[in-house]
């Protein structure tokens, strides 16, 4: 509760850019919610891939590629339109990432290596795709957790009404059925 009311409960689902600024969350990054690694260099190590990343407003294609106002440029990128120089179509992923679209026509061995590498860093299919539907269901938890709590406090108040009609039913019923 601590947390709800005093923290900032996006920044958990937010993704960051290589000098640390929130895509579609941080103050100037609004319009640019999804998180791009223009010149694919394939990497193992998710450190080395995520120096590489920017805030784009969409993912870009072979055809819609990034002018300059599309995207936040940082430390490491300083030029959109020169950074995203090797074109690959990219798709959304967990309404966040634009991965390399591994099914295009653009794509190579470089593109499914990277691809393969950001699933293996994020946890792979399996955590990722707990985590989505973490992020699509997140009000379900919520209005289930408040039900709970309504309804045991309803039980309890049942309880402290016609606790004692309750416990000599609970008797009589046991009587019966040992019968």
């Amino acid at each position: 509760i601590y947390g709800l009311s005093n923290g900032d409960v996006y920044k958990l689902t937010t993704l960051f850019d290589y000098d640390g600024k929130g895509c579609g969350h941080d103050t100037g990054y609004e319009d640019y919610p999804y998180i791009y690694w223009p010149n694919i260099t394939f990497s193992t190590s998710y450190k080395e891939i995520s120096k590489r990343t920017i805030c784009v407003k969409f993912c870009p294609t072979t055809t819609t590629t990034l002018g300059s106002t599309d995207c936040k440029t940082n430390s490491i990128v300083s030029d959109c339109t020169t950074a995203a120089a090797t074109n690959y179509d990219s798709k959304l992923y967990l309404k966040k990432f634009c991965v390399p679209d591994t099914s295009s026509a653009s794509s190579s061995s470089t593109y499914e290596d990277f691809y393969n590498a950001v699933m293996d860093d994020w946890g792979g299919n399996y955590l990722t795709a707990y985590m989505a539907d973490l992020y699509i269901c997140w009000w379900v938890m919520i209005v289930c957790a408040v039900l709970a709590f309504l309804f045991g406090f309803v039980y309890m108040l049942f309880i402290k009404c016609c606790g004692k009609l309750l416990v000599w039913f609970t008797i009589l019923f046991g009587f019966v059925v040992l019968l």
